[in-house]
């Protein structure tokens, strides 16, 4: 019942998330109060703050305690003007307000005419006297004069306040491939989140990294806040990286640029420099070009002449990695061993197992294998050429007959998946050419409809190609490199916020946030089934690919998996916010709803080929054997195949609420106090396939029968009685399955999450700043 009456709390959010349609904003803003000489407050003068590189004006009044408030700002430079019946007009230029941050201006009017003005520069070093925010800023000149490596400025945020780094050495500048491992005050890094004009973008099914990977020269700034910050911050627990992008102004600006790094730049490494020949430097060559350019959006004549309503802001990136990957020694097939259909083999050992011998296998007296080497006069168990001399070795180099070979064997040691040695001693040394391709698009917009309402809008796309050395990105065990694969991820992140001035002390801020990717794995074309394949499987699933190997035995000990692609995966995550902002008397308070969905489609990973082993039938325990050859023969050791690899469709949603107040007790203490809720369910499987196994349910007379009537793991798999104990079909389902203890979603009474969901999730703030000596 508990549970239920949170569920009626969090309806009326979710409709009216609906109908306004997380985060548009860079979330700054200017407080302060306005006194006299005397320190006695000035009621109802007018507040105007002015950006002048776009023009942008809003107007409030301080109120009865002197206080005023700009909320909802974007990052600039601005110029307030205070004027009061009475007093001399005060004007200060210079305030710079960074993202994420509350900047105090206080106003001491001096008695006089209105018609004199004092006007003064402001300190750009200035503290945050009215946070109790942990945080740390990077502003656009550290973005442009540090070097950050790769141009991938992750490295940037590793500079802030209790951070421990984990990032490589070099760090790919694509989302997906980069490494986000920064830790904040000791929380993983799955535990951050990333905001982009305060719109999230970050990979939630990716273990803490980005969705998407602006350029740097697009970034303004961006501050982390790693910890105590205000209710309006959430979801994460650990750090929140909050990116503001660059804006037009009203005077037309762009650059060009171009980043280059290239292997004969560098220095051979001392170790490459001990063999002979020389070890060559791995190739890793970067161009990093774009440009960008802002500014008004006007039509002589026609529209927005005094270029003041429309500002946009384009940077175009580029990003072409080539590098090769590290050199590969593995051993192989020697070259005369490769088959020739029709044409008798003559077996050549390896030259790093030169006393290497086969036998003809012998699968038992009842096998078709025997039946069908007797009928060519071998003896299973025998040689092949040739009888076993007094040691019980058969002669090398052995004579195998074609009509021995299994065909799509030849297909697949002729299909150069298998490379050719190249070394004195019958190993192969090989590499791979790496390109990575990113184009990555920003876009802002910034629109000022009326002086009371404006809209802000950012569109931004990269398209990714990345290529690996092995198939299926290296997630599995592949020894060569002939069969690469490549990774194709465009992203997309989009946000809209419109700002509306109610009242001079009422800002109304209604956003949608949109971030999503997807990710196709493919694998090279010559993993594709050749013509003429048609090896049995266990099922029929319009898998083009050629089977996996997980391993051939003596004398190689390699793999080739081929793992599960073609695979796709999809993320989509939509986020609408509402947020209030309300001054009255010393109080500055905010308040506001949103509702984050974020979904997933993701492919279950198989190997909808199929997966062989090759042992060493054709050994003995006086000659070695050699796997190879088992698989031209056609023996496997081992073969699996999943059924289907379907995609599932996961869905996660979090509704939140915070109200939140900055209370200045006196001239400097301010008192920051507030609550978070963060509805916080499971996620769930859109078609309830997905099950959990809980010990409690376990009935222990219900425990599986075998076929043979016991379980001997050193004798090999046995069996289950599909017809025994702890077997049904669930709904849906075409077969019985062994489901003793297991919990299925959606059924007999389990949640579609697997478990039962904890909405108490209150989430209480309080936190001081103190000017202790008053001056900042």
């Amino acid at each position: 019942m508990r549970n239920a009456k949170y569920r009626w709390f969090l309806l009326p959010l979710f409709l009216m998330f609906v109908c306004v349609g997380v985060f548009a904003q860079q979330n700054s803003e200017i407080v302060g109060t306005i006194t006299d000489q005397a320190g006695a407050a000035v009621v109802g003068a007018t507040v105007t703050l002015t950006d002048p590189a776009t023009a942008f004006v809003r107007t409030t009044t301080s109120n009865e305690t002197g206080a005023y408030k700009f909320a909802a700002l974007n990052v600039a430079a601005y110029e307030i003007k205070v004027a009061a019946k009475g007093f001399q007009t005060y004007v200060a230029s210079g305030i710079q307000v960074n993202v994420s941050q509350t900047h105090r201006t206080d106003v001491k009017l001096t008695v006089g005419a209105d018609t004199q003005t004092v006007t003064v520069t402001a300190d750009t070093l200035q503290v945050q006297a009215d946070s109790n925010v942990v945080s740390t800023l990077i502003t656009s000149e550290q973005i442009t004069q540090i070097a950050t490596e790769n141009r991938n400025f992750a490295a940037l945020a590793a500079m802030g306040m209790g951070v421990s780094s984990g990032l490589p050495d070099s760090n790919t500048p694509t989302s997906v491939a980069a490494n986000f491992t920064i830790s904040f005050n000791g929380l993983r890094q799955s535990h951050n989140i990333w905001l982009i004009d305060g719109g999230e973008a970050d990979d939630r099914g990716g273990a803490g990294g980005m969705n998407i990977m602006p350029s740097q020269d697009a970034i303004a700034q961006f501050e982390t806040l790693t910890s105590n910050y205000p209710p309006d911050y959430g979801i994460s627990s650990g750090a929140t990286i909050s990116l503001a992008l660059k804006s037009g102004t009203q005077h037309f600006h762009g650059t060009a640029y171009e980043f280059n790094r290239n292997t004969a730049y560098d220095a051979n490494a001392p170790f490459n420099k001990q063999t002979t020949p020389e070890t060559p430097r791995q190739k890793l060559n970067y161009n990093i070009f774009g440009f960008n350019i802002g500014g008004p959006v006007f039509i002589p004549k026609v529209y927005n002449e005094s270029k003041q309503k429309t500002f946009f802001f384009w940077n175009e990136e580029w990003r072409k990695l080539i590098q090769g990957s590290n050199p590969s020694t593995v051993a192989t097939l020697p070259t005369a061993d490769i088959p020739k259909s029709g044409q008798n083999l003559t077996y050549v050992a390896p030259g790093f197992a030169t006393g290497s011998s086969l036998i003809v296998p012998n699968l038992g007296p009842n096998s078709d294998y025997n039946a069908k080497v007797q009928a060519l006069g071998l003896v299973p168990g025998g040689c092949f050429t040739g009888v076993k001399d007094a040691e019980g070795k058969c002669p090398s180099n052995p004579i195998i007959p074609a009509s021995l070979f299994d065909q799509n064997a030849v297909a697949y040691m002729n299909g150069g998946i298998i490379p050719a040695p190249n070394t004195a001693d019958g190993h192969a040394t090989t590499s791979a050419t790496l390109p990575i391709d990113v184009v990555d698009t920003v876009i802002r917009v910034d629109q000022k409809i009326t002086d009371k309402w404006q809209l802000l809008g950012h569109y931004m796309h990269d398209s990714v190609t990345q290529n690996n050395a092995v198939p299926f990105l290296g997630w599995l065990w592949a020894s060569f490199n002939t069969v690469t694969s490549q990774l194709i991820n465009p992203s997309n992140s989009a946000a809209v916020k419109l700002t509306g001035t109610i009242t001079p002390n009422l800002l109304l801020e209604a956003s949608f946030n949109y971030d999503g990717n997807t990710i196709d794995i493919i694998n090279s074309s010559n993993s594709v089934l050749p013509s003429g394949w048609n090896a049995n499987t266990f099922f029929a699933n319009g898998s083009t690919s050629i089977p996996s190997v997980t391993g051939w035995g003596n004398p190689y000990n390699v793999a080739e998996d081929m793992g599960s692609a073609p695979w796709h995966n999809a993320a989509q995550d939509y986020s609408p916010k509402v947020d209030v902002s309300y001054s009255v008397g010393k109080h500055q308070t905010k308040f506001g709803f949103s509702y984050n969905r974020y979904t997933k489609n993701q492919q279950i990973f198989g190997q909808r080929q199929g997966n062989y082993s090759f042992g060493t039938h054709t050994g003995d325990d006086k000659n070695s054997g050699d796997s190879m050859m088992d698989m031209l023969l056609g023996i496997a050791n081992n073969y699996n195949q999943v059924q289907s690899a379907p995609i599932r469709h996961y869905v996660n949603q979090t509704p939140s609420a915070y109200a939140m107040d900055n209370w200045r007790l006196t001239p400097r203490l301010s008192i920051q106090y507030g609550l978070r809720y963060d509805a916080l369910p499971h996620a769930w499987e859109r078609d309830n396939q997905v099950a959990n196994f809980n010990p409690d349910n376990y009935v222990a007379s219900q425990a599986p029968q075998y076929t043979s009537g016991t379980v001997d793991p050193y004798k090999g798999s046995n069996e289950m009685n599909p017809l025994g104990p702890g077997f049904y079909t669930p709904a849906g389902a075409t077969q019985p399955f062994y489901l003793n203890g297991m919990g299925l979603a959606g059924q007999n009474g389990y949640p579609p999450g697997l478990v039962t969901n904890d909405y108490k999730t209150l989430q209480p703030r309080i936190g001081f700043s103190d000017d202790i000596f008053g001056t900042g």
